[in-house]
C-alpha cells in the first residue's frame, strides 16, 4: 500500500523488467509526440498491442520506455492525452471493447504509463484483424480464428 493506492508492480519489480526486456505478458513502447499529443504508435498499433494481450493471458503495456528498456518521460499534459487515445482505443476501436487498468507512474523522476490489459472472454479484434501475443511480439491471427481456442 502506497498512499492509500494498492501498488500492484512494485518500483523495483518495474526495474527488474526493464533489465529483462519484453516477453509473453511485458511490453514496452517509445511514444512520440507532437506536442502533446501522441503520434506514434498511431491508434491502430496501440489498439493492436492491446488487443494481443488479451488475447492471450492478458498482460503489462509500459509507455514511455524505450525498446531497450531505458525511460523516455513524458510531460503531465502529455500524460493525460495519451491517457485519453488509450481509454477512445479501448472503448471505440475494438470489438468486443477492452476494460484495460491505466497507471500513472514515476520512476526516476520520469514519468511512464503502466496498462494492464486483462485476459479476454472473447477473441478481440480490430476491423476484422485479430492479433494474439506470443513470446514477446504480437501475431495476427489468420482466419478462423474465432473458432481458435486463444488458452493453451
Amino acid at each position: 500500500m502506497k498512499n492509500g493506492v494498492n501498488v500492484k508492480y512494485t518500483d523495483a519489480e518495474i526495474r527488474h523488467r526493464l533489465v529483462i526486456g519484453e516477453d509473453q505478458r511485458w511490453g514496452f513502447k517509445q511514444i512520440q509526440f507532437k506536442g502533446n499529443r501522441p503520434d506514434s504508435p498511431k491508434r491502430a498499433d496501440l489498439a493492436d498491442e492491446i488487443i494481443a494481450f488479451s488475447n492471450a493471458n492478458g498482460g503489462v503495456l509500459l509507455c514511455g520506455i524505450f525498446d531497450d528498456g531505458q525511460l523516455q518521460g513524458m510531460s503531465p499534459e502529455q500524460l493525460v492525452t495519451l491517457n485519453r487515445a488509450i481509454v477512445e482505443v479501448c472503448s471505440d476501436s475494438v470489438e468486443p471493447s477492452i476494460r484495460v487498468q491505466i497507471h500513472h507512474r514515476i520512476l526516476d523522476e520520469k514519468v511512464y504509463m503502466l496498462i494492464e490489459t486483462p485476459e479476454g472472454h472473447s477473441v478481440h479484434e480490430r476491423s476484422g484483424r485479430a492479433f494474439i501475443r506470443v513470446g514477446g511480439s504480437k501475431r495476427q491471427l489468420s482466419g478462423g480464428y474465432c473458432n481458435y481456442s486463444l488458452r493453451y
